[in-house]
């Protein structure tokens, strides 16, 4: 980051911070300060040549202020999945730890402290047709994830698609994706 002369192709345009929600104390610190120390260190090597974007879980309105003050441009509170149901079966931590409406809540308060287009929640493109929970129907799962969008997106949230990759070692093991068509009809 601290070459001086950048190719265009190769120009980083921004830094991640990712390791996901901390719902207990790790060395000691809370999410936020867990965090913050990161974020100070980049900020005090780099300034702001680059923006930073932090990955955790969504904030109130105070704990995004704090983390916005000390240098962080964007927030991904990743959701996953739009659909209530599914969202409880698929990110069941998420569903305990804060809960689908309570996630959305804080999200809307992270808008009006980074600004429209610069909070920017993941989603699984394709994990709302897991079996055996999922929908049936491509346009059903199409139609659930544009609601997400449409959603967010009418309240300066900028969803960000991901394609889903079945993990072998995740929970999600030996699950067949989604038919091509429905990839092309969510793109």
């Amino acid at each position: 980051f601290l070459r001086e002369k950048w190719a265009e192709y190769d120009r980083p345009t921004s830094v991640l911070i990712t390791g996901g929600a901390i719902t207990r104390k790790l060395d000691g610190l809370g999410e936020e300060d867990f965090y913050l120390r990161y974020v100070d260190a980049i900020k005090q090597r780099i300034g702001n040549r680059w923006p930073i974007v932090l990955q955790s879980a969504p904030k109130p309105k105070e704990a995004a202020k704090r983390l916005r003050d000390r240098g962080v441009n964007v927030h991904h509170s990743n959701m996953e999945v739009w659909d209530k149901r599914l969202f409880e079966i698929i990110c069941p931590g998420k569903a305990r730890a804060i809960g689908r409406d309570n996630w959305l809540r804080l999200m809307l308060e992270e808008v009006d402290v980074f600004g429209e287009g610069y909070v920017n929640p993941a989603f699984v493109i394709g994990v709302e047709m897991a079996h055996p929970w999922g929908f049936k129907e491509v346009d059903e799962a199409v139609n659930s994830t544009a609601e997400g969008f449409d959603y967010l997106m009418s309240r300066g949230i900028l969803p960000r698609p991901l394609s889903w990759f079945v993990e072998p070692a995740s929970a999600l093991r030996g699950q067949e994706l989604p038919p091509t068509d429905y990839f092309i009809k969510v793109d």
